[in-house]
């Protein structure tokens, strides 16, 4: 619904990050892959966000319960992809970069996916 007509109906992109990040707090959440592209384009497209979402994609990363055994399989886990990618391409936003060089480099990311544990990589 946000994201039709090129996000016609969205006048506050810090509120829409806030909502996608509460998204992946929620239990049973099963949409990880599309909540994880919504991430992504916001903040490539919308220039004035990106210190936002990348504050939030910090957040994300440093909050251990992405990485459990259950996030992998409803998909929520996708959503690291996006963090780890956001906060490297925009790591000039980062409020504490050593924090989040510490969440990628955590020993439970070798139990994601290998296309995630990729971009935790690249990321560094």
């Amino acid at each position: 619904m946000c994201s039709q007509n090129n996000y016609q109906y969205v006048t506050n992109f810090e509120w829409y990050i806030t909502v996608l990040v509460e998204m992946t707090r929620f239990e049973g959440t099963r949409q990880g892959h599309l909540i994880a592209g919504q991430m992504l384009d916001v903040t490539i497209r919308v220039r004035d966000v990106r210190p936002f979402a990348v504050k939030q994609m910090a957040t994300i990363l440093e909050n251990t319960h992405l990485f459990s055994g259950s996030t992998h399989e409803n998909g929520i886990c996708e959503v690291l992809y996006a963090a780890a990618w956001i906060t490297g391409e925009f790591s000039s936003f980062l409020p504490d970069a050593r924090g989040t060089i510490d969440a990628l480099l955590n020993p439970k990311i070798t139990a994601l996916p290998a296309h995630i544990q990729a971009v935790f990589v690249q990321n560094i």
